[in-house]
């Protein structure tokens, strides 16, 4: 996608991804702080959290990691901290926490797919990142790991049978849980 053909959002928060992996301007918080400032300003912005909160959740994903990218950052970093940064945000505007990991999850994976990065290593991240951050904000951990193995599993599915296998593999190994959530998707 062009500059061009980015939402203002996008751009906002490519910018902003920019300023914190190179160190630039004014920029003096973590990209999990920044990230979760972003979701907040949007969807609060918005007016109706509840239908903006999965366009607004894709377009900070797509900006930040865009930023992460052009700078040369760690995209397995970024995974991690964008994807707490959203649950961060979406808590804070007493959004569905669960329902955000979820896609949130599902648009890391997918993102990471098409960029060509070990999917079941960015699912992983992502999954870890959500249930961390659920847990920072008091959230419900069982429900929020649920909804984001289940959107890892939807995203690489979407990718491809071979992601798909390697993200199921990952995640019964290297999550508490995941595997009765698969098996439950059956």
């Amino acid at each position: 996608m062009t500059d061009g053909m980015m939402s203002d959002l996008v751009m906002a928060t490519k910018d902003m991804a920019v300023g914190i992996v190179k160190g630039t301007g004014a920029v003096a918080m973590s990209m999990t702080d920044a990230v979760s400032d972003t979701v907040v300003k949007a969807m609060e912005g918005a007016g109706n959290v509840a239908t903006t909160a999965t366009s607004t959740i894709a377009d900070v994903v797509h900006g930040a990691f865009a930023g992460v990218m052009e700078a040369g950052g760690d995209a397995m970093q970024a995974t991690t901290d964008v994807v707490s940064g959203v649950v961060k945000g979406v808590a804070k505007v007493s959004g569905d926490v669960a329902m955000a990991a979820h896609d949130v999850v599902h648009d890391v994976v997918m993102g990471g797919g098409q960029a060509g990065a070990d999917v079941g290593q960015v699912a992983l991240k992502a999954v870890h990142g959500a249930v961390t951050a659920t847990r920072g904000v008091g959230g419900d951990v069982a429900g929020v790991t649920k909804m984001a193995v289940e959107g890892a599993i939807k995203g690489a599915g979407e990718i491809s049978e071979e992601a798909l296998t390697a993200v199921k593999d990952v995640l019964v190994t290297g999550v508490e849980g995941a595997k009765d959530v698969i098996d439950a998707m059956k």
